[in-house]
C-alpha cells in the first residue's frame, strides 16, 4: 500500500508541476503582451512631445509663456490649455554651459505638427524672436 500512495503522490505531484509551468508560461506570454501594449502607448503620448533646446534658463521662468512665445510667432493660435505638461530635462549627454532642453506635451499631435511646421518655414527661431535676453 505505502508503494501505491508514493507513486500517486508522485503523479499528482508531477501533475500540479506541469500545471504551473502552464501557469507561469501564460503568465509570460501576458507579460510580454503588457509590455508591448505599454510601449506602443508611450510611443504615442510621446507623439504630442514637442522639444525645444538652446533656450537660456532663469530662476524662476514660466516654460508656458516660453512656449506660448513660440507659438506666437510661428502663427500657431494655442492656449494654455492646450499645453498638458512641460519641463526642462537634461539631454543624454550633458554639456557646459548649455542649458537643458524643454520639453512640453501639448493636446493634440496636430498642434505639435503647426509647431514644427511653423518652426521649419521661418527657419528656425532664436531668443530675440521670443522676446528672451540671452544667446
Amino acid at each position: 500500500m505505502d508503494h501505491e500512495n508514493l507513486v500517486r503522490r508522485i503523479d499528482d505531484s508531477e501533475k500540479t508541476t506541469m500545471s504551473r509551468f502552464d501557469d507561469i508560461s501564460n503568465m509570460k506570454d501576458l507579460l510580454c503582451s503588457l509590455q508591448a501594449e505599454l510601449n506602443l502607448q508611450q510611443q504615442r503620448d510621446r507623439c504630442q512631445n514637442i522639444k525645444n533646446s538652446g533656450i537660456p534658463e532663469k530662476k524662476n521662468e514660466d516654460i508656458r509663456t516660453i512656449i506660448l512665445s513660440i507659438a506666437v510667432f510661428v502663427n500657431v493660435q494655442i492656449t494654455s490649455q492646450d499645453i498638458e505638461y512641460m519641463t526642462r530635462v537634461q539631454p543624454r549627454t550633458k554639456v557646459p554651459c548649455r542649458p537643458r532642453l524643454i520639453v512640453a506635451r501639448l493636446r493634440s499631435r496636430l498642434l505639435r505638427d503647426a509647431i514644427i511646421s511653423g518652426t521649419r518655414s521661418k527657419n528656425g527661431l532664436t531668443t530675440k524672436d521670443i522676446n528672451i535676453a540671452g544667446d
